[in-house]
């Protein structure tokens, strides 16, 4: 495993402290230190239930959404954070689910990948262009309702 050099964090920045390995087993890789969370969420502490949401895409680096949830459930508590792929029930109605979610987190943190902004459907339409893409469609709704997007480069 390579080790990253970093300076010190600043608000607003999320950085990683370790590149994620492919292949193999799964290190603890990507770090999100809590301080610049708070800091960058005006202060606040993270709210119950949902404090971050978890932005990926599943065909891009999913490895690195995982080790993000595994980093901050470890921090602040499974319950704090929500990443689709482990925090939904099985009787949770999707759609309704991940809106609610996302509309009482207190950040959203977009995991994007080196194919995140190409990767495309059958017809050849990349995805972040289709209304109906859920990565774009969650950000989309984050904006508008003023929940602080923070971008984690893979």
């Amino acid at each position: 495993m390579t080790t990253m050099s970093m300076s010190p964090l600043r608000p607003g920045e999320v950085l990683a402290e370790e590149y994620l390995t492919r292949g193999g087993s799964l290190s603890t890789s990507l770090q999100v230190d809590s301080v610049v969370l708070a800091q960058y969420n005006e202060g606040r502490t993270l709210s119950p239930v949902s404090g971050v949401f978890i932005n990926y895409r599943a065909k891009d680096e999913p490895y690195g959404a995982a080790a993000i949830y595994q980093d901050l459930a470890g921090r602040f508590g499974a319950e704090q954070v929500f990443r689709d792929s482990v925090s939904l029930k099985p009787a949770d109605q999707y759609p309704d689910t991940i809106r609610d979610t996302l509309r009482r987190s207190d950040v959203v943190l977009a995991v994007i990948g080196p194919e995140w902004l190409t990767l495309q459907d059958g017809n050849g339409t990349r995805l972040i262009d289709r209304e109906e893409d859920w990565v774009r469609t969650e950000i989309a709704d984050a904006f508008e309702l003023a929940i602080p997007v923070l971008p984690v480069l893979l």
